[in-house]
């Protein structure tokens, strides 16, 4: 099974209401095998990361399934899952070790986003997550064009070493590790889109 996965890189909370680029990286998977990966880069705060994913996607085979840690990212930037996936027709998963505190969100958000409002709209009608069991541990998932039991099916089969999916825990160390180098210009001219191993 080709999965592709969305990993946060490290993101310098000195960038918030700045603008500015966050690194995160997809990484293509056959099965267990990592075959791409590819840095893309969301705008900070900004409402872009739908529309950044659905082209870093057309760099790569064609998927049976994109995998995604969470819905928000660089910041308030986020990826909406029915969006992706009627851009796409790629079946998303998002998976989530807890529920997010939409309390906290909206406190932040109100302080520092002028568009606020907007944003938490879309937020909260995008963030519900149904709890599942991984390797005996509750954690949470929306599924969008994949039905809830085979995503969990998937899922489980990709916990080896922990109740977090290998490609998800895979993809979001090696984003850490180049957006770290990114944040202090040792990462060179990382290309937005294109592939390398």
């Amino acid at each position: 099974m080709r999965i592709v996965a969305l990993g946060d890189g490290y993101f310098d909370p000195s960038k918030k209401e700045k603008g500015g680029q966050a690194l995160l990286l997809l990484a293509s998977f056959q099965d267990m095998a990592l075959e791409i990966a590819m840095p893309i880069f969301f705008t900070v705060d900004g409402d872009d990361g739908t529309d950044r994913l659905a082209q870093g996607l057309r760099s790569f085979p064609i998927p049976e399934l994109v995998e995604i840690w969470g819905i928000v990212h660089a910041g308030f930037n986020f990826v909406d899952p029915e969006l992706l996936f009627r851009l796409t027709g790629i079946p998303v998963i998002v998976f989530q070790r807890k529920l997010p505190d939409m309390a906290a969100v909206y406190g932040a958000l109100e302080r520092h986003l002028e568009v606020w409002k907007e944003r938490w709209k879309r937020l909260s009608s995008i963030s519900e997550l149904v709890p599942i069991t991984l390797n005996g541990e509750r954690a949470y998932a929306r599924v969008c064009g994949i039905d809830l039991s085979r995503a969990t099916r998937v899922l489980e089969r990709q916990c080896l070493v922990s109740s977090v999916p290998e490609q998800l825990r895979v993809t979001r160390e090696l984003a850490r590790g180049l957006g770290r180098l990114f944040e202090l210009g040792l990462g060179g001219s990382l290309p937005a889109h294109g592939t390398g191993s």
